[in-house]
């Protein structure tokens, strides 16, 4: 039997949100790189290839904006999202030391 929530290490569960939201975010940006060139790039009549910024625009819309948009949600996700946890390094260490002597 599993353990309520509020029971568990915060540590634990900060670590347990981030890794579904990393595993979450992942999961978006590969179905839109692989949807979007397959829609867009697989089988394209070389005559007719439109092009977006000098590239083709499969490659803009399917690998250059998700890339950037995913540049984007790390820098927010290591800036607002991450939760800086105390892991019981030297502070811990002092305190236990000093009840020791």
């Amino acid at each position: 039997m599993s353990e309520p929530d509020n029971k568990l290490d915060p540590v634990y569960l900060n670590a347990r949100r981030e890794s579904i939201f990393a595993l979450l975010t992942w999961v978006v940006f590969a179905v839109w790189v692989v949807g979007l060139c397959l829609a867009m790039g697989y089988d394209v009549d070389p005559t007719n290839l439109k092009t977006t910024m000098g590239m083709p625009s499969w490659i803009f819309w399917g690998v250059g904006l998700p890339w950037l948009m995913a540049n984007v949600v790390t820098i927010w996700f290591a800036l607002k999202f991450m939760v800086d946890d105390p892991l019981g390094g030297e502070e811990e260490n002092e305190k236990t030391e000093a009840t020791n002597e």
